[in-house]
């Protein structure tokens, strides 16, 4: 049982469209958007949750989307978190149908309360762990796609000096010089 996450860095020639697109294309591969964030016109964050078959596909359809800045992708094998969650969960089950048959035949008020006492604290563990297998098995089914955005700048010309403009460069360097001994 892997949990997939990736992280991508992607720079687009129109950002809206990219967004657009990719919400489009996630829906396509069953996915969903589950987080968005607007940084102004240069910049957006999406974290996508898709079906962990269509992982590799979505992957593919980002690098596709403009030039990939950033790329970190990650598996991480939960299965014996998941196998020890499973155990523990069936023997607190057990046990707590065990405190329950003895809760039937217990007599004295004594003797209910401390099988009251730690029917709740088990009920409690078994809610908490029966939570934590639902929220892995949700991450192994969805694997979740982290994707900032990014307005592609364009090339700013070159800076071309005049003959006072070179001058004016060297005076600058030459005063520079004069105050700073060493960079």
């Amino acid at each position: 049982m892997l949990v997939w996450t990736a992280k991508m860095g992607i720079e687009v020639e129109d950002l809206n469209a990219a967004a657009a697109q990719l919400d489009s294309q996630m829906a396509d591969l069953g996915g969903y958007v589950e987080e968005r964030g607007d940084y102004g016109s240069q910049r957006r964050r999406f974290v996508f949750r898709v079906p962990s078959a269509a992982f590799e596909t979505a992957l593919n359809t980002l690098e596709q989307t403009g030039e990939v800045r950033s790329r970190e992708v990650k598996g991480v094998d939960v299965t014996e978190q998941y196998v020890d969650l499973e155990t523990r969960l069936a023997n607190n089950r057990a046990l707590r149908d065990r405190l329950r048959e003895l809760l039937a035949k217990a007599r004295e008020v004594k003797d209910i309360l401390l099988i009251e006492t730690e029917l709740n604290r088990l009920q409690s563990e078994i809610d908490s762990m029966e939570a934590r297998l639902r929220l892995l098995g949700d991450q192994v089914q969805l694997a979740t796609l982290t994707v900032d955005l990014y307005q592609k700048q364009a090339a700013k010309p070159r800076t071309i000096y005049g003959p006072l403009g070179y001058l004016y460069k060297g005076t600058e360097w030459f005063v520079t010089k004069l105050f700073v001994i060493r960079e």
